[in-house]
């Protein structure tokens, strides 16, 4: 795995520089990598290439401060890279965070990805002083240093390991308003903030309500119905305070909001927030009654069928009729709008909260059906 993360290392290093100088012993590295699994294997084709007796690799010393220390996200990391022969193939100075993430600090050429420092001529090599942009460090990790030398002899993956004191951290959401477990009428806002030292890449909320109902509340300045006309989002320093009220008002006497927040440095954080609702505007779902015949009775083949649907509310978003037959078969009945082909001879009628249904099915029932109404009220709670 070390010769692997060597070669990919110096194979993209390689591919980043542009300096024609360094061209040929780029080139016959870069070669050397691809046909070759260890260092013994690269020093034996360099030698018959070249007939060089020199077989020591590069080393690595000096590491200010030293290996393994605490640091601040801003602080710089110094090590100096020398030969016996002080003439180098390249250099390629990556970091392993923690976290798993590697990046490249410096190709061989120039700093990349965010990274900054110095490389200054010492006797035999060079030293440096590196450091990571803007808000510094990510994390936890381990500086790693790659050098071949002019005779193909490879340094793999010296290390200097480091942590980092003030770590940036997940994305923080507070400030709730109401505070957790408060109780709240069905038509008040509810508030919390999300701050980040670096910059929020995204923020994303859900609503649970007792019922079973799960609504996507939506982003910052994409808020989706029911919460798109009144929900809001000012911007903090650091970040933003979300406000988000429901259209119509909260359904049901339990409410989770599911808050998910996202930084552009690749931290992320998952926060719950949990409040009671005293006077929910609909917590009931849709019922269906007097069901005639009563289920399990024998029914002749040409019999209609009979059932109420209705809701506290009186109406609907949507009423699914289906009829399942013990052969697997299913059959819609009523989409919402009308009878299905062969159910023509249906009727829908309004009743006090509802509607009753007539179903008969053209041709008569070829066995026993099951007939499944499902209903979704105004507020989502579905039966």
């Amino acid at each position: 795995m070390a010769d692997f993360t060597a070669q990919h290392l110096f194979t993209s290093a390689l591919a980043q520089q542009g300096d024609a100088d360094d061209y040929a012993p780029q080139m016959l590295f870069a070669t050397d990598v691809a046909q070759q699994s260890t260092p013994d294997g690269i020093l034996a084709q360099h030698l018959f290439a070249y007939g060089n007796p020199d077989t020591t690799p590069p080393v690595v010393f000096g590491f200010v401060p030293p290996d393994a220390s605490a640091i601040a996200r801003a602080a710089t990391l110094q090590f100096d890279v020398t030969d016996d022969s002080g003439s180098f193939g390249i250099i390629v100075v990556a970091v392993e965070y923690a976290t798993g993430r590697i990046d490249v600090v410096h190709n061989g050429a120039i700093f990349s990805g965010g990274y900054a420092g110095t490389r200054t001529v010492i006797a035999d090599g060079y030293r440096y002083v590196v450091g990571r942009s803007g808000l510094g460090w990510l994390g936890d990790g381990a500086l790693k240093v790659f050098a071949v030398d002019a005779a193909g002899n490879l340094l793999t993956g010296s290390a200097q390991a480091f942590t980092v004191t003030d770590p940036l951290g997940a994305p923080t959401v507070g400030n709730f308003n109401p505070a957790p477990a408060s109780t709240i009428d069905n038509a008040d806002a509810v508030a919390f903030d999300v701050t980040d030292v670096a910059s929020l890449d995204d923020v994303f909320a859900l609503a649970e309500h007792s019922t079973g109902r799960i609504e996507v509340v939506g982003r910052p300045g994409a808020f989706v119905a029911p919460y798109a006309t009144l929900s809001t989002n000012t911007p903090i320093t650091n970040g933003m305070t979300i406000s988000v009220e429901r259209d119509g008002g909260w359904p049901a006497p339990g409410l989770v909001l599911r808050i998910f927040a996202y930084d552009t440095e690749g931290n992320s954080v998952e926060t719950t927030y949990a409040l009671t609702v005293s006077n929910p505007t609909d917590a009931s779902a849709p019922a269906v009654s007097n069901v005639q015949p009563p289920a399990g009775t024998p029914i002749a083949r040409n019999s209609p069928l009979f059932f109420d649907v209705t809701d506290d509310s009186g109406s609907f978003r949507r009423i699914i009729v289906t009829a399942d037959f013990s052969s697997g078969a299913v059959e819609v009945v009523h989409d919402g709008d009308g009878f299905a082909r062969g159910y023509e001879a249906g009727v829908r009628s309004v009743i006090p909260g509802g509607f009753r249904y007539r179903v008969q099915r053209a041709g008569g029932w070829p066995n026993g059906p099951t007939i499944r109404a499902v209903a979704i009220d105004p507020q989502g709670n579905e039966n």
